[in-house]
């Protein structure tokens, strides 16, 4: 993906998300290394798992440990994680050296603020799959 052309298109997706996009500079990442490295079919897996993601984590959030549905969901919810914390590593993998490492201590260490930081990803992709919805036919890595 040009350059420029990333910089159009995360701008517009940050004006689209009322100028929420935290974690911009890696979301560019992971479009430029899915486009440059064709791998187009897992940054897709990644973008519908961070829309589930996201999602399950809000509605465990407000339901509570204790509230109905809360075990299935946490269930779903880690089985959803795991899968997203192996996608992000496969890419990390095909960054340079630095990126990936990068990449890996942000959002892949086993502390609350690599959670946190992989939660705000996360929500970076989610408004990137509801931009897609509102966009049918639209290729973001286009």
């Amino acid at each position: 993906m040009e350059p420029n052309a990333l910089r159009k298109f995360l701008s517009e997706l940050k004006q689209y998300s009322g100028g929420k996009l935290p974690r911009e500079v890696d979301l560019g990442l992971l479009m430029s290394l899915a486009s440059e490295k064709g791998m187009g079919g897992e940054f897709y897996r990644l973008v519908f798992l961070a829309k589930f993601s996201s999602k399950a984590h809000r509605i465990m959030e407000r339901i509570g440990r204790n509230g109905e549905g809360f075990d299935r969901m946490s269930k779903e919810f880690t089985s959803s994680m795991k899968e997203v914390s192996n996608l992000i590593n496969a890419f990390a993998g095909q960054a340079l050296i630095g990126e990936g490492e990068r990449i890996r201590k942000i959002y892949l260490t086993t502390s609350v603020e690599s959670l946190v930081n992989l939660l705000e990803l996360l929500s970076d992709l989610s408004r990137l799959k509801s931009w897609m919805t509102d966009h049918p036919g639209k290729d973001p890595l286009a």
